[in-house]
């Protein structure tokens, strides 16, 4: 029996023009600059086949990295994501401290972590926003949570989105007494939230 090609579009703004399916993920959800479409081949009601497409997934990093030199990278490599940005500088950072025999101190590496960590909650909050568009219920919206982890980061690094934090050997910023309370109830509503949103998707 021959295949049958079905073309499935992972988020994106509404195209009148695309024929395929769209999986709708909502209007918070990273997916709606269109990441990924899939082309998949079914034959006797077998997945045959799998064509990944990238859309804004695929921004052209690795040729572009390859023109700059490593002090230009760290402005480019938190741009890799956009919901976790910090991870990016702070691995290519890494890197080229490994490679050249630099030593970060103590502080950096703490303040780098709780950065590290502070982007990875804002990232899954991001990809968990299709919850409440699924199940209707505004109560599980993660923007709010988002936003003030986004304020948080402004606080301590100038940015919202795009830290830029990480410098050769440390950190631009450091964490005062204040940014850590404010981190704390941050965090806490962060873990209401993601304990809400958990038993959503589990029950």
């Amino acid at each position: 029996m021959p295949a049958t090609e079905y073309l499935v579009r992972i988020g994106g703004i509404p195209d009148p023009d695309f024929t395929g399916m769209t999986l709708d993920l909502g209007p918070g959800h990273p997916a709606l600059a269109g990441m990924l479409d899939v082309a998949i081949s079914v034959a006797d009601e077998h997945i045959t086949g799998i064509d990944p497409r990238p859309g804004a997934l695929h921004r052209g990093a690795e040729p572009i990295l390859t023109a700059r030199d490593y002090r230009q990278a760290l402005s480019l490599a938190n741009r890799h994501d956009w919901q976790a940005p910090f991870f990016g500088e702070w691995a290519l950072a890494r890197l080229v401290e490994g490679a050249l025999g630099i030593e970060v101190p103590l502080r950096a590496r703490w303040v780098r972590a709780i950065l590290a960590e502070h982007t990875r909650i804002a990232s899954h909050l991001a990809y968990l926003s299709f919850v409440a568009h699924a199940r209707g219920d505004d109560g599980l919206r993660t923007d709010g949570v988002r936003e003030d982890l986004r304020r948080r980061t402004a606080e301590l690094t100038g940015n919202r989105l795009h830290p830029m934090a990480v410098r050769l050997g440390g950190v631009a910023c450091d964490a005062s007494p204040a940014w850590a309370h404010a981190e704390r109830a941050t965090l806490a509503a962060a873990s209401d939230l993601a304990g809400r949103l958990r038993a959503a998707v589990e029950g």
